[in-house]
């Protein structure tokens, strides 16, 4: 059945626009799509370059939310039709917790809560002081689908909720903890149900959100992944609301840890990551800038908990948000820096000297493998880095071979003897100098896979924050090109997370993973994608790949080797390249549980998906697993 509720709109004009597209002479629909890509990438550089053609993300997303976000008249016939048929709808728990400084939202609040399709919710709202008694004083004598209880405290609630479930054959309701100031979706108790019938092991639920200005306009969303640890320790993942099970939340009253949504969320997620829900719909719109900043308590209760020996501390990047860091032992282990080079000496020696004059991490030295460098300014560098000041730190080894990137690492690794070691192109730059502190303390964490670090472009924008696999059918680097205070969406790239691969470009393990899994591939991957496949190795062994915004440099992207599309011969080899990773690990039409179906997968810069690829919300198709033989090979190639 085709369902218009998850279903996008298509209007009249772009059905134009395609049926006379399909009827240009070409002699094949192969040839058709081959014009519009090669047109595609031509024309999105001529945007970027264009001042009038600047992408307005604000612009879109209101487009966006036009075709995509609101209730259609469609929409709501067919959601009534649904609920005829539907003679035992559960009845949703909503509870708010209503301070006497938040008084001013709660009308805006209840009336989206009555407001919703089908009904089937109590309002439990809890009064935590005096001076929100005023705002409740109405509630109760007007009319409303819904019952309104007003109770003192979270305990109370908790007692009453206590003597309703022993009421025979009536099951225990789904709690939602709903924030004041949050508007609700004319369709999210709905959609929550039909998840929670679809997903009966759900343990948390949450969705993605937007903004609501002075007149109403939806603005600054925040699509989410699906549930992240990292970044949900760092800020508030749920956002405006989560649904649990009724058990569930009484255990977390019980406990005292039901401060806010995320308190809630982490205290449950604490128990495990299976059955952590995200609905990829825009169901909460935030009527204020923000519902304050993280829970830092909350955030260090979940430690605890994990038994996880970490420090909890505002984020110098943000105050709202919370920097969990992770301890190096000391004295601190070696880290081998790998740094492979032909000539390139403008490139090179600024990124030797940043390392060596601006890394505050006592225990490190550096491998150069120079590749054929025949510069007699490069050869006389190299030269005086073995015989400087810094020779006790730098090593220079000599690696004739036709120039294969994996190669040339992995014959490094295999060289030094350090217990970690790091990944570092010649065109990088040290910003921040406790970059690789940082780094070392995530790759110690014994699931960590890979460590990336946040790579500027010199004029201050993404370079990468996060590798998404499924972007343009194999890889893309999250929010690239981008600025943090571009929207919430950007803004992402100051948290710590985990993403399915980072890049090799700086890339910070423990040596021993990087042999388990068998390095990078030399055959199939000889100079791209090689990171990405070594992080999907990483993951298919049940390790975990961590992005860390606190490790600062610049990247002058490909400065020594060149862009893809330099010559016909790199391109052909680059086409190679994408079709050995498509094929081992299914990379097309894939999505990354770490970005979001209503993020594009052709632009790197944030924009939405038109359309969304939301579905039923049925899940995600897994990457191919190549079965790993030893040596961390795939089986039969």
């Amino acid at each position: 059945m085709n369902d218009p509720v998850t279903q996008p709109r298509s209007s009249g004009w772009q059905q134009r626009v395609r049926a006379a597209y399909s009827r240009l002479p070409f002699p094949s629909a192969r040839i058709r799509r081959r014009l519009a890509g090669r047109a595609r990438p031509v024309w999105a550089a001529i945007r970027r370059r264009l001042p009038w053609c600047r992408l307005d993300l604000k612009a879109e997303y209101r487009r966006w939310w036009r075709r995509f976000g609101r209730i259609s008249r469609a929409q709501r016939r067919w959601v009534q039709r649904q609920l005829q048929g539907d003679q035992a709808s559960p009845v949703l728990d909503v509870v708010i917790q209503l301070a006497a400084h938040q008084s001013e939202f709660l009308g805006d609040t209840v009336d989206s809560v009555c407001q919703q399709l089908g009904g089937g919710w109590r309002l439990w709202i809890v009064v935590q002081d005096a001076g929100a008694l005023p705002a409740c004083s109405g509630l109760c004598r007007v009319q409303h689908p819904g019952e309104i209880v007003l109770v003192r405290s979270l305990a109370e609630y908790s007692e009453r909720r206590e003597w309703a479930s022993i009421v025979p054959q009536q099951s225990e309701p789904a709690v939602m903890l709903l924030e004041p100031g949050v508007r609700l979706h004319p369709l999210a108790l709905w959609l929550i149900r039909d998840t929670l019938a679809q997903r009966p092991d759900a343990r948390l639920l949450y969705s993605d959100e937007d903004r609501l200005d002075r007149q109403g306009r939806h603005n600054d969303p925040l699509f989410k992944p699906e549930w992240n640890t990292d970044l949900a320790l760092g800020r508030n993942l749920a956002g405006g609301f989560c649904v649990v099970p009724g058990g569930m939340f009484q255990a977390a009253v019980h406990a005292d840890q039901c401060g806010g949504v995320h308190a809630l969320s982490l205290f449950v997620a604490a128990e495990g990551e299976d059955g952590l829900v995200h609905l990829p719909r825009v169901l909460q719109h935030h009527l204020t800038c923000g519902l304050g900043p993280a829970d830092a308590d909350a955030v260090q209760r979940y430690l605890l908990r994990r038994h996880c020996a970490a420090t909890v501390e505002r984020s110098p990047l943000d105050p709202q948000r919370i920097r969990v860091r992770y301890p190096v032992p000391d004295p601190a282990p070696r880290v081998t820096l790998i740094i492979p080079t032909r000539n390139g000496l403008d490139v090179l020696r600024p990124c030797v000297t940043s390392i060596l004059e601006r890394t505050a991490y006592p225990s490190y030295e550096i491998h150069i493998i120079d590749n054929g460098s025949d510069d007699p300014e490069t050869l006389s560098y190299l030269d005086s880095l073995a015989r400087g000041p810094y020779a006790d730190r730098v090593r220079v080894f000599r690696d004739d071979i036709p120039f294969n990137y994996s190669r040339l690492n992995n014959r490094a690794v295999a060289r030094c003897d350090s217990p970690l070691i790091a990944l570092v192109n010649n065109d990088i730059e040290v910003i921040d100098r406790h970059w690789l502190n940082d780094m070392v303390g995530h790759a110690l964490r014994p699931d960590t896979g890979a460590v990336g670090a946040r790579l500027l472009f010199p004029d201050g924008t993404i370079q990468h924050a996060g590798v998404t696999v499924g972007f343009g059918g194999v890889a893309g680097h999250f929010m690239r090109y981008t600025h943090p205070g571009e929207g919430r969406n950007a803004s992402r790239v100051l948290d710590t997370q985990e993403f399915t691969a980072v890049t090799a470009a700086c890339m910070v393990m423990r040596r021993e993973v990087f042999l388990e899994v068998g390095g990078l591939e030399e055959e199939g991957l000889p100079v791209a994608f090689n990171d990405v496949d070594l992080c999907l190795k990483l993951r298919a062994q049940g390790y975990r790949n961590r992005y860390t915004p606190y490790a600062l440099l610049f990247h002058h992207e490909s400065a020594t080797r060149g862009p893809e599309t330099a010559n016909p011969e790199k391109r052909e080899r680059a086409a190679r390249e994408v079709a050995f990773l498509q094929s081992r690990w299914g990379t097309q039409g894939y999505e990354d549980p770490f970005g979001s179906p209503n993020l594009s997968t052709t632009d790197e810069r944030g924009r939405c998906s038109f359309p969304p690829r939301t579905g039923r919300f049925a899940g995600r198709r897994e990457l191919n697993a190549p079965e790993l033989v030893a040596g961390g090979h795939a089986r039969g190639e």
